[in-house]
């Protein structure tokens, strides 16, 4: 696992996420545009919770595989990009658990 970490170089993700939360950096973009992961906040019913959604239905996996297929796409960049996205939710996640001093997570 230690290697896999840094291979993805994943302290310099974890900085970046902190500077800017799901916005990768350019050399992903290609990513991001077939696969968005654009959370949508909605309405609160109970302001005890968050209620997003993730527009899964939007993701282009053909045209992702098409990209690996052509070697436009490596394994790593698209590693990078979902390690990018997963640390953005998760210190999404710390940050409003910090804020409202109790747990908030995925359901």
């Amino acid at each position: 696992f230690l290697e896999w970490r840094e291979k993805i170089n994943a302290d310099a993700i974890r900085q970046n996420v902190h500077n800017s939360p799901f916005e990768p950096p350019s050399h992903l973009r290609i990513i991001e545009a077939l696969i968005p992961c654009d959370f949508h906040r909605l309405e609160q019913l109970d302001p005890s919770t968050i209620s997003m959604i993730l527009d899964v239905g939007k993701w282009d996996s053909t045209g992702i595989t098409k990209l690996f297929q052509e070697g436009d796409l490596s394994a790593d960049e698209f590693l990078e990009y979902w390690a990018y996205m997963f640390d953005s939710l998760t210190l999404l996640l710390h940050n409003e658990s910090m804020k409202r001093h109790q747990m908030i997570f995925v359901d």
